[in-house]
């Protein structure tokens, strides 16, 4: 038996009360490789029969019980029992659970495996608490989203290496939309096929005006020709807000503008301004608080990775 500690810590920061875990097992556990894509940290572990639950050498921090993130593992190998709220699930190899790493849990495996797991930034995939309810410890095999993340990350634990950088930060929203496609999946059932097709009208048509810095709750109402009420209502029954569904998909937009070389030397501030955030100040504190970087410096540490040519004018905001 041992403590493993630090398997998700991939450069991130303090882990502490999330990623410790009491091992007991036959052979020890090996860390394979470890690796992150934006606000998903990857491990990929390799072992025999072992038992894993949370390890907790003291009180865990409030902020980290209230915001604990999510955590996914997908058996590559083998089988692994996922057990969380008093459920099971009996994972098999390509298999995904979905469950939280404070909550108390357990995993069991009686054969030699491989298993992938992985921590989800809170800020990054907000799930309300009757979604968690619904998904943690299930068995998601019937869910297109859990197929798709499945054979995505079976493509990355195939791969030599880790992915660059900027490819990372791709291959990071392609495992945030596969597990925001299972929620939606989950979610449906619940809120109705029909509103589920007209949010999905309302967030096209959003889609194609994030341009437009007066996109407002208002404006969506009236070219529907429904009530404001009725919109927000049918938005946090998909556990989001117009304003956040907006800011999200324009702060990613911009994302994508910085890590393409055709805009090294357009200042951070004109890019933002392009996509309806006038405010340069308000657009770098949201840029941080979503991706963990202020603007500037994601540009930098793009481009310091080879991504783009380094800009040759003034790029600052």
């Amino acid at each position: 038996m041992r403590v493993l500690e630090g398997y998700l810590d991939t450069g991130r920061g303090d882990h502490r009360g999330r990623d410790a875990v009491v091992v007991q097992c036959d052979t020890d556990v090996r860390v394979a490789r470890q690796w992150r894509m934006r606000d998903v940290d990857c491990c990929l572990l390799e072992g025999s029969v072992v038992d894993v639950a949370p390890y907790r050498p003291e009180p865990v921090e409030a902020v980290v019980v209230e915001h604990p993130g999510f955590v996914f593992g997908y058996v590559v190998a083998g089988a692994m029992r996922v057990t969380q709220d008093r459920r099971a699930v009996e994972l098999v190899s390509g298999q995904v659970a979905l469950y939280d790493g404070v909550t108390p849990f357990a995993l069991h495996s009686e054969t030699p495996h491989r298993y992938l797991v992985a921590h989800v930034r809170d800020q990054a995939l907000r799930i309300r608490r009757d979604d968690r309810d619904a998904l943690v410890a299930r068995d998601l095999s019937a869910f297109a989203g859990a197929a798709a993340l499945g054979a995505l990350l079976a493509t990355m634990v195939d791969a030599d290496r880790p992915p660059p950088p900027a490819a990372g930060q791709h291959l990071g929203d392609a495992v945030l939309a596969c597990l925001s496609a299972i929620v939606a999946e989950s979610r449906g059932a619940a809120v109705g096929e029909r509103s589920t097709m007209l949010f999905g009208e309302l967030t096209d048509w959003l889609d194609l005006r994030l341009a437009d810095h007066l996109l407002t709750t208002e404006a969506l109402a009236a070219a529907h020709f429904l009530s404001t009420r009725y919109i927000r209502k049918l938005f946090a029954d998909h556990g989001t807000t117009v304003t956040g569904y907006v800011r999200t998909k324009r702060l990613e937009r911009i994302r994508e503008e910085l890590l393409h070389p055709r805009n090294v030397d357009v200042p951070v501030s004109a890019i933002a301004a392009r996509w309806g955030i006038r405010d340069p100040s308000v657009f770098s504190r949201a840029f941080a608080r979503s991706f963990g970087q202020a603007p500037q410096t994601f540009r930098r540490t793009a481009l310091q990775h080879g991504q783009a040519p380094l800009p040759t004018g003034d790029a600052r905001p």
